[in-house]
């Protein structure tokens, strides 16, 4: 990490193959000066101080940290190794951070972890006629969501670790979007970020989507949850839970012969004809995440199965959504 003292400010950079994050902070300077420092060791010993001022002193062989009681020193790296910083991407549009972030972190737990499929290891987002649109997926299930965008088009993949990393900050307010082909950024007050993009086409997902359903529920999300969480348990190694859909009623369930059996039933407004379908009960609980009623279609037991917000939805169709989260299910057991 590159720290830059000015007369009454501190500068922070730091970057690496994937992504640059810069910001500056006020603070009270003696001498202004600049020293280079290894970022992982000053991240993990700055996050065991107290909550108190810190004292930076560059002695030329160390640069030594004073905070309340503890005093640390790190030996500083060379200048001349560090590499000069990327310029930011032209600006694209400005958007509400929390909106985003939490778009971001809604279907970032569907994007894929294989390396080796780099395609599905990014957040997909475009636009289109004032809405921007993100996806994910890792074969086994989709996430998607929609924002409202006035500003330029955008086509791109962005890595889904770093965008995950990046929504867990704190910021409040809109932050200006840049995006070029190969980088996208974000401005906000006195913090920027980069990020490279993935460079591989992401599957086209929509045509995925289900246009009908033959069986219908409307659940209370925390509810499901408490009880996949529960029979889940008593899953063993596949983690899979089964849902068999009665009128009036779905009961949640789980067998294996090491780990014994359990069972949940749970009243709901059903619609449609009765279903046994059985999920992995990690990706069911992602996509159960939040607050309030869900509403869930399914058609065939072999068949994707979709996770709604609570909306209006005619018998045999899918609610007109901009929202959900799509689910492959498993070969039910037996």
């Amino acid at each position: 990490m590159l720290i830059t003292v000015g007369d009454d400010t501190a500068t922070f950079d730091a970057f690496d193959q994937s992504s640059q994050v810069h910001t500056t902070i006020p603070c009270d300077t003696s001498e202004p000066g600049q020293v280079l420092l290894p970022h992982r060791t000053l991240h993990d010993v700055v996050a065991k101080l107290p909550d108190k001022p810190i004292t930076i002193t560059h002695m030329g062989s160390a640069a030594q940290f004073t905070c309340g009681p503890r005093t640390f020193e790190l030996p500083p790296m060379t200048l001349d190794d560090y590499p000069p910083l990327p310029d930011m991407p032209p600006a694209v549009g400005t958007i509400d951070w929390s909106d985003l972030a939490a778009a971001i972190r809604e279907v970032g737990a569907a994007a894929g972890r294989d390396d080796t499929l780099p395609m599905l290891t990014g957040i997909k987002v475009d636009s289109h006629d004032g809405a921007l649109t993100l996806a994910a997926t890792d074969r086994f299930r989709l996430a998607h969501t929609t924002l409202p965008w006035d500003g330029d088009d955008l086509d791109m993949l962005i890595p889904a670790r770093d965008i995950l990393t990046l929504a867990r900050t704190t910021w409040h307010g809109d932050v200006t979007i840049h995006h070029d082909q190969r980088r996208l950024g974000f401005t906000l007050g006195d913090t920027r970020t980069i990020l490279r993009l993935i460079d591989a086409d992401f599957p086209k997902w929509r045509p995925l989507i289900p246009k009908d359903s033959d069986t219908t529920i409307r659940i209370d999300r925390k509810t499901m949850a408490d009880a996949v969480k529960f029979t889940s348990v008593l899953a063993g190694d596949t983690g899979q839970v089964v849902l068999s859909i009665t009128s009036g009623q779905v009961t949640i369930a789980s067998k294996t012969a090491q780990d014994g059996a359990g069972e949940e039933v749970i009243a709901c407004d059903t619609v449609g004809n009765e279903l046994n379908i059985a999920f992995t009960s990690r990706y069911l609980l992602d996509a159960l995440a939040g607050d309030g009623t869900a509403l869930m279609t399914f058609t065939q037991p072999g068949r994707p199965a979709m996770v709604w917000p609570d909306l209006p939805c005619e018998e045999g169709k899918v609610p007109d959504a901009d929202r959900g989260h799509l689910l492959m299910p498993v070969r039910l057991p037996g």
